[in-house]
């Protein structure tokens, strides 16, 4: 997966015959430059912070957003699965959130 300033991250899959890179889905909702992603434990859910502040998680089957955290008050710049129901971010504001996720 990448992430891009363009406020769009991107799930691609290598095909080593071809050695290109197929696009595979695109996470669209966040309003400026995503800095980070992360993976969940089982890879069903994924996040991404963004410089919009925010962090979204996501459904990697669907790339749909599940939900919106907001509460970091500068760019969020990191984000890390401790498990599949909680979530580390932190933050240029000089914060570090725990967040719990509902399953």
């Amino acid at each position: 997966m990448t992430t891009h300033q363009d406020t769009v991250a991107r799930l691609w899959e290598f095909d080593p015959e071809g050695a290109q890179m197929k696009e595979l889905d695109t996470f669209i909702g966040h309003s400026n430059t995503l800095r980070y992603v992360d993976f969940s434990p089982s890879e069903q859910r994924c996040v991404t912070a963004c410089e919009d502040h925010s962090l979204r998680i996501w459904d990697m089957e669907t790339a749909k957003g599940l939900y919106l955290l907001a509460g970091h008050h500068d760019f969020a710049v990191a984000a890390d699965f401790l498990n599949e129901n909680t979530l580390l971010s932190a933050s240029w504001d000089q914060t570090i959130n725990f967040w719990k996720i509902p399953s």
